[in-house]
Parts: structure tokens; C-alpha cells; sequence
């Protein structure tokens, strides 16, 4: 679909932002559901995803872009495969975070409750 939107063409390197989004989006959910379960415990739903978005806050942030600038030097080069793999797998990364900081919450207060 975000392929299709910018008109950039599928190649091979560019198959492997699929599973690069896929397995960087599944480490960013079960980092903060694993802190939304810990924090649970101690507190109601919506107090323990507060928390829970507080406390990853910083480090979502640093490791998205982290990674996003690794993939942006990608951009630099002078193959153009790798300059869209590079490019489309920052934005990737950055919608994955984005995504898991913004519905995974309401997911969680809505169906995993405390007990």
C-alpha cells in the first residue's frame, strides 16, 4: 500500500521491508505490553498504560530513531535498490512506532484486563 502511494517499484531488497516492519512493530508491542502487564498489577487500566506509555516513552523514541537514522545513511548511496530500501524502511520503522504508541494502547485498555 505505502509502496504503491510513493510509486516506488518492488525489487527484491525492497520485499525484505515487510519482514524488517513486521519483526520491528512485534518487538515494539510486546515491549510496552509487557510493561502495561507489569504495571497492571499496581494499578487500574487506564493509570497502568499511562504509566506504562511514560516509562517506554524515552526508549521507543531512541531506538526508533536510532534505527530510522541508520536506514536514512542508505538514502546516501549511489545504488538506487539501496536508496529505497534504506528510505522506505526508516518510514516503516517510524509508522511501526508510531502505530504501537498510538492503537496498541486502546487495545490493551480495551480487552486485557486486570485479574
Amino acid at each position: 500500500g505505502l509502496m504503491a502511494l510513493l510509486q516506488v517499484p518492488l525489487n527484491y531488497l525492497n520485499v525484505a521491508v515487510i519482514a524488517i516492519t513486521i519483526g520491528l512493530g512485534i518487538d515494539y508491542a510486546l515491549y510496552l505490553s509487557g510493561r502495561y502487564l507489569e504495571e497492571i498489577k499496581k494499578c487500574s487500566e487506564k493509570l497502568a498504560i499511562e504509566k506504562a506509555l511514560e516509562s517506554t516513552n524515552l526508549a521507543f523514541w531512541a531506538v526508533c530513531l536510532s534505527t530510522v537514522f541508520g536506514f536514512l545513511i542508505l538514502s546516501f548511496s549511489f545504488l538506487p535498490i539501496a536508496k529505497s530500501f534504506g528510505l522506505l524502511s526508516a518510514l516503516a520503522t517510524l509508522l511501526s512506532v508510531l502505530v504501537t504508541i498510538i492503537l496498541l494502547p486502546i487495545f490493551l485498555v480495551r480487552f486485557v484486563r486486570k485479574g
